[in-house]
């Protein structure tokens, strides 16, 4: 993983979210190309949601190694490392 300490917020009217921008790289990829980037990079690969469905929630602590992702239509749509 890179040593890139770059981050952008951006700010909802729900809350504020700090999102790495190498988690950017995941986004658009399909579950298993992402999960196989994951792999690569020794990251942990953690599904929230897929369109609709819940899988698992937002981690309440913070890890630089896990990456959390949404997809929808079959695409990673959101991409945060937490």
């Amino acid at each position: 993983m890179s040593e890139n300490n770059t981050t952008v917020q951006i700010q909802n009217t729900d809350s504020i979210e700090t999102i790495n921008p190498e988690a950017q790289q995941f986004l658009g990829l399909t579950k298993k190309t992402a999960q196989d980037k994951a792999e690569k990079k020794n990251l942990i690969f953690r599904l929230i949601r897929i369109d609709d469905k819940s899988f698992f929630s937002y981690p309440t602590d913070v890890r630089s190694d896990r990456v959390c992702v949404e997809i929808d239509n079959g695409k990673i749509s959101k991409a945060i490392f937490k």
